[in-house]
């Protein structure tokens, strides 16, 4: 059986191999006052410690993304899980941010955030759409596009959405 102490940091060490694992940036951050409790490789990366604190959040990772401070006061739970977020980084790449209230080794209650990278993603989306539906030449609808378009309208009259 191990002391308290070295079960504690037992639990941590595990705690950092699996946000370690994670392919976005993981922070753990205290609710109250936003000290940082754990970062991962990805998001430990991402900030210059000759510039920007380690361990509080308002004085190191929010400054790459502004506001995320201020998401550590909404609360999640079982019952109420929060929506994913959009921010920018300071260079106007767009982060997803998905944000859990987690019970932390002390055992009180700290904010997970996993802020994963959609720019390209997203732009890879508009580009596959604007092949798809839009004409190159006349940059309008396609006709693949109008025909869906017309089957959607033809659906809503026929669930009675539009008279």
């Amino acid at each position: 059986m191990f002391n308290n102490g070295s079960k504690k940091s037992q639990t941590e060490r595990a705690l950092t191999s699996i946000i370690d694992s994670y392919d976005a940036d993981v922070a753990i951050v205290r609710n109250n006052g936003c000290g940082v409790l754990a970062m991962n490789a990805a998001a430990r990366a991402r900030l210059d410690p000759d510039r920007y604190s380690l361990t509080d959040c308002k004085r190191g990772y929010s400054h790459l993304f502004p506001g995320l401070c201020s998401l550590c006061s909404q609360k999640s739970d079982a019952e109420n899980e929060l929506p994913p977020v959009d921010v920018e980084d300071e260079n106007g790449r767009v982060f997803s941010v998905t944000r859990n209230t987690v019970e932390w080794v002390d055992g009180n209650p700290a904010t997970a955030f996993i802020l994963r990278d959609v720019d390209e993603e997203r732009s890879a989306k508009q580009k596959m759409y604007k092949l798809a539906y839009i004409d190159q030449l006349t940059d309008i609808p396609n006709r693949v596009k109008l025909k869906e378009d017309f089957e959607a309208i033809e659906q809503s009259i026929d669930k009675g959405k539009l008279s």
